[in-house]
């Protein structure tokens, strides 16, 4: 049956089940191919049971059953999911992905104190199938979508982690006094070079660069809590950043600051954390903020200096938090010189360039999902969306 004109078509019409399989646990191994058991990589199997390609269902467990995932290489599927191998000239794998990405098929849940979804439930399901060029066109704009979101996400990995290697070898592991410790050349400009001793000195935190110190947080930054007037009551769809003690999750429609800072979770399991903030933002209840006012480090020296939930000094269990003074007294190393600052001149770049991908992915993500539902469904033109799609893309 050749796809050529829009249909309602029951899956069992045009599709294939099976259950996965457990692997032999004796078996499993660090590498080979990924064991995927519907949820995340369990392990690596020498074998395989699932092609690249393939549609599979979430089918049981305690969490993402009806969620549908698309095969991106060989894997060894377990029974928590099953795998549908679609007649091809009817359905290609990719539409019958994004026709389920948004509405899941968990309302076929039939499971009672476990939830579950068996082959039956999948045979009976109705699926509006465009014809195949028409697949593929909507495959394709959704697929492109999804594609610079993820070349996005690796970039932002990328400019992120090599901010981190670089405060790491400087302000960690001291790379550049060790080389001129031991008489090798640092590799670094001059103008750098020179900004690094050549030999070390004890401190209260170890041993640390001669002419470096040991200070408080409370010395070289302005340490406030958040706005404990605003909860995420205020949030509104759209307007500046607001951050609460769980990150950024919502906007508001005004900002209280316009300059790069440090946001601090001052409560609840996730005290400690912090996120680097950039231009017009707001931080709400249950958190603290702060920046660089000593003119040798930057806010970005501090946010790394600072980064790490055990660097935090946490009081409480039951409901652990981070108080004012606590924060204030947290000992830093402190170059005696610029070199914090121009650390933060270098990684600004990085930094503020995975911000602005930060904002590319959510523009991204957000038309995908606005075009998903309309090219699904029929009510958008592949040739309108392919418009909106070029304008950004």
């Amino acid at each position: 049956m050749l796809a050529e004109t829009t249909n309602t078509v029951k899956l069992d019409d045009f599709a294939t089940f099976r259950y996965g399989k457990m692997p032999d646990k004796q078996l499993l191994t660090a590498t080979g191919y990924p064991v995927f058991s519907g949820y995340r990589i369990v392990g690596y199997y020498p074998d395989w049971n699932t092609d690249k390609g393939e549609i599979i269902v979430v089918a049981r467990g305690v969490g993402g059953t009806g969620d549908v995932k698309l095969t991106k290489h060989k894997c060894w599927l377990t029974n928590l999911s099953i795998a549908i191998t679609l007649d091809r000239q009817v359905c290609i794998p990719e539409y019958f992905y994004y026709a389920f990405k948004q509405d899941t098929l968990r309302y076929l849940d039939s499971g009672t104190s476990i939830s579950q979804i068996t082959i039956d439930d999948l045979r009976r399901l109705q699926l509006r199938l465009p014809p195949l060029a028409e697949q593929r066109a909507i495959a394709h704009i959704l697929g492109t979508l999804d594609d610079k979101v993820e070349l996005n996400r690796k970039m932002n990995a990328t400019l992120e982690a090599m901010a981190r290697a670089l405060f790491k070898s400087w302000f960690v592991d001291f790379d550049p006094v060790r080389k001129k410790q031991a008489g090798q050349p640092t590799g670094l400009p001059s103008e750098i070079d020179a900004l690094f001793p050549g030999e070390f000195e004890d401190s209260a935190l170890g041993q640390i660069p001669k002419g470096w110190r040991v200070g408080k947080l409370g010395e070289c930054s302005d340490l406030n809590w958040g706005d404990t007037n605003t909860t995420k009551s205020a949030y509104t769809k759209t307007g500046y950043p607001a951050y609460s003690a769980k990150g950024q999750d919502g906007f508001l429609p005004y900002f209280d600051f316009d300059r790069t800072g440090i946001v601090v979770s001052a409560i609840g399991n996730g005290s400690g954390q912090t996120i680097l903030a950039y231009g017009k933002w707001s931080c709400i209840k249950n958190t603290m903020v702060f920046w660089a006012t000593d003119s040798n480090i930057s806010t970005e020296y501090l946010y790394y200096s600072t980064l790490g939930v055990d660097k935090w000094p946490r009081r409480g269990s039951a409901q652990p938090f981070i108080s004012q003074a606590d924060a204030r007294n947290m000992k830093l190393i402190l170059p005696n010189n610029p070199l914090g600052a121009r650390f933060g001149e270098i990684v600004g770049h990085y930094l503020k360039r995975a911000n602005a991908l930060k904002g590319e992915i959510t523009t991204l993500a957000e038309l995908r999902d606005t075009l998903l539902p309309k090219l699904i469904s029929g009510e958008l033109r592949v040739k309108d969306a392919e418009r909106f799609v070029g304008g950004v893309v």
